[in-house]
């Protein structure tokens, strides 16, 4: 188990109102477990309210999980909001 780098191991959120996603309110993060690339950890879609397509709404994904260096892990096509075709929006291959 590691820190969690979202949190800095306080198991909050950023807003301190809510359990920090990829942790889950515990402050540590399995060693198998990364922040997802195209979120953060934050769980949530940049253009919208809904889930991250990356994580589905975890915040995490595997550790083993490559950043695209289609979209260097955002998700979507070069200046576009479409999901880049390498990663199908995932951020990560």
């Amino acid at each position: 188990m590691d820190t969690c780098p979202r949190c800095d191991s306080t198991g909050k959120s950023t807003d301190k109102t809510a359990d920090c996603k990829p942790c889950n309110g515990t402050g540590t993060i399995s060693d198998d477990l990364a922040l997802c690339y195209r979120c953060k950890g934050d769980g949530k879609s940049k253009e919208t309210t809904a889930d991250c397509t990356g994580c589905a709404g975890k915040g995490t994904i595997p550790s083993s999980a490559n950043k695209c260096s289609n979209c260097d892990g955002n998700g979507n096509s070069s200046g576009t909001t479409a999901d880049c075709n390498a990663c199908t929006g995932k951020g990560y291959k």
